[in-house]
């Protein structure tokens, strides 16, 4: 995707760009040739216009999408500095028998679905949610759905979680596009994942330039802190994404 760096901010690291990182979703897979980039920008780029701007801001600007997100600087902490799924057990009261992390991923969902009336942007921030957690296990999907805490330890990847910012947001856009169904051309659908990450890693990059490291009332604004700043600033964020 090109060359550049990928941060590891502040919340428990988990920040930055994708960028010279391995992508592998879940989604399509396609053996065809690739079509013109210039052709796929056009067409993502006509759905992304085409959004109602209050659509857009319900589903980036959701407090179940920010409060997700930022659970996952918790789980890295746990996971790879703390090693331990003790402190996952007490803070969310989820033990680490099997399909722990299945679990968790549906407690931190259940904890902010309350407060989320629309049903469609629920169900994309859960996928959103699950599909960063299958990519973290390199697919894995057995792991993820019964794998006891000693596995999940062993097996998510630290490198997913360096760029926890590009992969999330990555993923989000990914779904928002896949759920506009017939807009999306066939040939689209192919380079739809890659398109998503190298959209969410520019926003990122122009995150880094404008807000990281800022003063934000008596802190500084760090990677964990996306979505409050996309909430803050959703006329920015929105001129950004439709780039």
């Amino acid at each position: 995707m090109g060359s550049g760096r990928s941060g590891a901010g502040g919340g428990g690291g988990g920040g930055g760009t994708t960028l010279n990182l391995p992508t592998s979703w879940s989604g399509p897979v396609s053996t065809r040739k690739a079509v013109p980039k210039s052709k796929v920008d056009l067409e993502i780029h006509r759905i992304l216009s085409r959004l109602p701007k209050e659509y857009l801001n319900r589903q980036f600007g959701s407090s179940m999408t920010r409060g997700i997100y930022e659970q996952l600087f918790s789980l890295n902490i746990h996971v790879f500095q703390n090693r331990s799924w003790a402190g996952i057990a007490d803070t969310y009261g989820v033990v680490g028998g099997n399909g722990c992390l299945r679990n968790w991923a549906s407690r931190v969902a259940n904890r902010y679905e309350a407060a989320e009336v629309d049903q469609k942007v629920r169900e994309t921030a859960q996928e959103t949610l699950q599909e960063f957690l299958l990519l973290a296990l390199k697919g894995d999907d057995a792991t993820y759905f019964d794998g006891p805490s000693d596995r999940i330890i062993s097996k998510l990847n630290r490198k997913t979680f360096s760029s926890t910012s590009g992969y999330f947001l990555g993923i989000l856009i990914w779904r928002i596009l896949e759920r506009q169904g017939e807009p999306l051309s066939e040939d689209v659908q192919v380079q739809l994942q890659e398109l998503a990450q190298a959209k969410a890693d520019q926003i990122i990059q122009k995150f880094e330039g404008k807000f990281l490291h800022k003063p934000h009332g008596e802190k500084l604004i760090t990677y964990q802190d996306l979505f409050l700043i996309i909430q803050e600033n959703m006329p920015w964020f929105i001129e950004e994404l439709r780039r």
